[in-house]
């Protein structure tokens, strides 16, 4: 069978949407760059209040996963306490 030709229209709209995912790969390229610098900014004026907020974070997060967890008996437990 042979392949289908494509017509003209379908040729430009291939590369209108190519142009389309270009521009919008170009603008989150862009942003990301600008929230990158804004957060080295950030860490670099406030050094101590970023740790701080990473701990808190790494203490929730903590919390949260022990509370998920299943508690299993010690073998103390399960000798003197069954």
């Amino acid at each position: 069978m042979p392949a289908k030709k494509r017509n003209k229209d379908e040729s430009n709209w291939a590369e209108f949407l190519k142009g389309k995912a270009e521009a919008a790969t170009d603008y989150a390229s862009d942003k990301l760059e600008d929230t990158k610098d804004y957060t080295q900014n950030l860490i670099k004026d406030n050094p101590w209040k970023s740790i701080a907020i990473a701990s808190g974070i790494g203490a929730l997060v903590a919390l949260g996963v022990n509370a998920l967890i299943p508690k299993k008996k010690s073998i103390w437990d399960r000798i003197f306490f069954s």
